[in-house]
């Protein structure tokens, strides 16, 4: 069983990022992105290089799979593994309600609320563009397929791992203990048949993106508060109160952009037993000089 720190290694896919769709969520989405140290692009988005500090070294390392620019799986940005920084993307993601969330911004004037710490978080886009203006030298954290089960969510359907109503999943243990949490997180993760997944940076594809999958910690679980009407259909109060959860899927960070204009593409496909998802979006980010 993999930990948060370490990846588990599924097909080689290339793929990106999501909105969520099913309860429990399905994120997927693919980029077009001008990274540091990968020139400009073919579009006329303009960039201008970053210092190669040790974030930008290692990406460009032989250890992030042949893809420049993109922290390697191992790799410990700003002190935590992807699987850590993959919980605080969930803490992220169900702050808002539906209509004033990132998750259904509609043209990306939403995309600085709760943004805070050295990582920037993107969400999927709502089949419009969206318009980002990012920090200097901030990582950039999204999805490509993720998924996560909660404590509320067992509870809500009796302790039996649930994708979307109508489609279970057989899990062992069931209820709502850690290991239960992980054994339903591993499992939407497992049984989600990815379709088509594309991700492409500067023009490029990224190699291997099967091999950036992801687990948050079990022992002990992240803790997330969800507030009533959060977009994942976790089941929440008012006020939000705290419920355990663990999240499995593909993340990938990228190392600190250059300043400028950078485009983002997505699209990604995919299919339970029940349930079928398709993700297409588009980003404009525009990363500001450091000082």
């Amino acid at each position: 069983m993999k930990t948060d720190a370490t990846p588990k290694h599924g097909n080689a896919i290339s793929a990106a990022f999501a909105v969520p769709a099913l309860k429990a969520t399905l994120t997927v989405v693919s980029f077009a992105v001008f990274l540091a140290g990968c020139g400009g692009g073919s579009d006329g988005s303009t960039a201008t290089p970053v210092a190669n500090d040790a974030a930008v070294a290692q990406a460009q390392s032989n250890g992030n799979l042949g893809n420049p620019g993109v922290m390697p799986p191992q790799s410990h940005p700003a002190g935590k593994t992807y699987g850590e920084w993959s919980a605080i993307w969930w803490q992220w993601a169900v702050k808002r309600p539906s209509g004033s969330s990132p998750l259904d911004d509609p043209d990306g004037s939403r995309c600085m609320l709760d943004q805070s710490g050295p990582v920037w978080f993107l969400a999927a886009g709502v089949g419009t563009p969206r318009t980002c203006q990012v920090p200097a030298g901030k990582f950039i954290l999204f999805p490509i397929i993720n998924y996560e089960w909660s404590a509320a969510e067992a509870d809500a359907n009796g302790g039996i791992c649930t994708l979307a109503p109508g489609d279970q999943l057989p899990t062992s243990p069931t209820g709502d203990s850690p290991m239960a949490l992980r054994a339903c997180a591993e499992a939407l993760s497992d049984l989600t048949k990815v379709k088509s997944l594309v991700v492409e940076v500067d023009g490029r594809e990224l190699a291997n993106t099967g091999n950036y999958n992801f687990e948050s910690p079990a022992d002990p679980p992240a803790v997330f508060f969800p507030v009533q009407s959060n977009l994942i259909g976790i089941p929440a109060t008012n006020p939000p109160s705290a419920t355990r959860f663990v999240a499995d899927g593909y993340s990938i960070m990228l190392a600190p952009l250059s300043a400028g204009t950078h485009t983002l593409h997505f699209h990604g496909e995919g299919a339970s037993t029940k349930n079928s998802f398709s993700f297409d979006g588009q980003y404009t980010l525009v990363v500001a000089a450091s000082d």
